[in-house]
C-alpha cells in the first residue's frame, strides 16, 4: 500500500467529479480542504497538492510529476487487461476476431471512444440476480426492479459447470466477464461465493462495479480484504457514485488507502463525466453511445438463460445500446455447453461470402472525392477507396437494404470477373468496421 499515491489518486477523483467547487476550496484553503477529504499533510503537502491541481486544471498532467504515480498504475492495470484480451487467451480464431470486428466497428461510430484504447469487449457476462435494486437514474441499461437471485447452494454444481464449459468454448479470456451486468453485485448475498467458485475455475476474479459501498461497508471492507491487494488490482473494482453527496460520504467512510485500488466512477451530474442517452436516459439531452461492453454469451443463472448480444448505438428500437439476437433456456452445465456453442458459430460472424448480404454501418457515409476516389466516413474516423464502375454499384446499394457480391454480380452490375477483388475489399470494410451485415444492422437517428 502506498499513501502517497492513494492520497494522489483522492485528489484527482474529487476534482473530476466536483470540478467547480472542490478546485476552488482547494486553492482557498488547503490545509482545510485536504483535512475534510482526509489526507493528511503528513503524505501530501499543500504545496504538492496545489502543483497537482495545476496539473489537472491545466490539461498538463502527463508532465506533472505527482500525476505521474497515478498514470504509472492506470497504465499497469491497462496492460493487464490487454493481456487478458490477447489472441493467445482465446481458444478459437472465430470469437478472437468477432470481438474485434465488433470493437471496431463501434469506435469507428462513435468519438467518445477515442483515445480510449483500454475499452475491451468481452466475450461473455453473468447475471447472478434478476434486476437491481438501486434504480440509478442515469442506468445506460435501464436495469429492472430486483426480482429475485440464483443462491450459491442451490447452484453450485451448475455454477462450476457453466464455468469449466466457457473455459472449454472460450479460452481464458472468459475471465475477462463480469458477473452483474445489469444487475448490482450485492443484491445476492452469495456473490462472493460466486466469485471464489469463479477464482477456482478460470483462475482469475471477476471485474466488479458497486452502487452499494455505502449501504453495505462492512460487507464491501470484507470483499476488500478477500481479494488482497493483486486481487483487487486484478479485479477493476469501482464504485459507482450517483450523487455529490454521495460520493463526499464515501471519502468519509473510507480512507484514502482503502480505497487505494478501487476506481471511483463519479456519476453524479456535477462530475467531468457525461452520460450516454440511452436507457433511462433516452430523450435526454446527450451524446448516445453503447455503454454494454458485451459481444457474445450472457449468461442469467436466476432464469437459466442464456443469451447472444453485442452493442450497438442505442436508437428508438434499441433503446439500451444493446442487441439481443437470440435467447436459449437450459436445464443443466451439459446442455448449457451444447447451447453456447450454438449461439457463438451460429452469432459470432467473423467471416464474410460472396453470398452475404452486406449494408454500411449506422453512421458511416459514403460520397465521391473525384474521379477515382471515394471516401467512406464514420464519427471517428475514415478511408479512402479507388471507385470505379462495380465499386460505386455495391457502394450504392450498401447505402440502401444491403447487397451481397454475389447479387451485385447477378443483377450485371458488378463484372464476374470483378467478383473476387470485389469480395476480398469488402472483407477488408468488413473487418475494420464500416460496413455489416444487412441482417444485423440497427437503423440509426444519427445515420445520415
Amino acid at each position: 500500500m502506498d499513501r502517497r499515491y492513494s492520497a494522489l489518486k483522492r485528489l484527482y477523483e474529487c476534482c473530476s467529479a466536483d470540478p467547480l467547487q472542490f478546485p476552488t476550496r482547494l486553492r482557498d484553503d488547503p490545509s482545510e480542504t485536504l483535512r475534510e477529504i482526509g489526507v493528511g499533510e503528513d503524505v501530501v503537502r499543500t504545496d504538492e497538492a496545489l502543483v497537482m491541481l495545476d496539473g489537472l486544471c491545466t490539461q498538463s498532467w502527463e508532465k506533472n510529476p505527482y500525476l505521474a504515480l497515478y498514470r504509472d498504475r492506470v497504465l499497469a492495470v491497462e496492460k493487464l487487461i490487454r493481456q487478458r484480451a490477447s489472441r493467445e487467451q482465446f481458444a478459437s480464431e472465430k470469437m478472437y476476431r468477432y470481438i474485434n470486428i465488433v470493437r471496431n466497428r463501434i469506435f469507428l461510430t462513435n468519438r467518445e471512444f477515442c483515445g480510449h484504447d483500454n475499452v475491451l469487449y468481452y466475450p461473455v457476462a453473468f447475471e447472478l440476480s434478476k434486476g437491481c435494486s438501486v434504480q440509478c437514474p442515469f442506468c445506460g441499461l435501464a436495469a429492472s426492479r430486483l426480482a429475485g437471485v440464483a443462491r450459491y447452494e442451490e447452484n453450485r454444481l451448475l455454477w462450476h459447470g457453466i464455468l469449466a464449459a466457457v473455459l472449454e468454448i472460450i479460452g481464458p479470456a472468459a475471465g475477462m466477464g463480469p458477473c452483474y451486468f445489469a444487475t448490482e453485485p450485492f443484491d445476492n448475498p452469495d456473490y462472493e461465493r460466486f466469485m471464489a467458485g469463479y477464482r477456482e475455475i478460470l483462475g482469475t476474479v471477476p471485474q466488479t462495479t458497486t452502487a452499494a459501498a455505502l449501504r453495505e461497508p462492512e460487507r464491501f471492507r470484507a470483499l476488500l480484504s478477500f481479494l488482497g491487494e493483486d486481487g483487487l488490482r486484478e479485479a477493476g473494482m469501482r464504485i459507482s457514485v450517483c450523487s455529490l453527496k454521495e460520493f463526499y460520504r464515501l471519502m468519509r467512510m473510507y480512507t484514502a488507502e482503502e480505497l487505494e485500488d478501487i476506481e471511483l466512477i463519479a456519476n453524479n451530474p456535477e462530475s467531468v463525466n457525461r452520460y450516454s442517452a440511452s436507457g433511462r436516459m433516452v430523450g435526454k439531452e446527450g451524446i448516445r453511445y453503447p455503454i454494454s461492453c458485451i459481444a457474445g454469451l450472457m449468461v442469467r443463472l436466476p432464469d437459466r438463460e442464456v443469451s447472444f448480444m453485442e452493442p450497438v448505438n442505442p436508437s428508438p428500437e434499441y433503446p439500451t445500446g444493446v442487441q439481443t439476437f437470440e435467447t436459449l433456456s437450459f436445464r443443466s452445465a451439459e446442455d448449457f455447453r451444447e447451447k453456447a456453442s450454438f449461439l457463438i458459430e451460429k452469432w459470432a460472424i467473423d467471416r464474410i461470402h460472396a453470398d452475404t448480404r452486406l449494408r454500411l454501418t449506422p453512421r458511416v457515409l459514403f460520397s465521391r472525392e473525384d474521379a477515382v476516389n471515394g471516401l467512406l466516413i464514420g464519427k471517428a474516423g475514415g478511408i479512402r477507396l479507388r471507385i470505379d464502375s462495380n465499386m460505386e454499384a455495391m457502394l450504392l446499394h450498401l447505402q440502401g437494404d444491403g447487397i451481397s457480391v454475389s447479387e451485385a454480380v447477378a443483377s450485371g452490375e458488378v463484372n464476374v470477373l470483378a467478383a473476387g477483388r470485389l469480395l476480398g475489399a469488402m472483407e477488408t470494410l468488413f473487418e475494420k468496421g464500416f460496413i455489416t451485415l444487412s441482417g444485423k444492422a440497427v437503423r440509426d437517428p444519427d445515420e445520415g
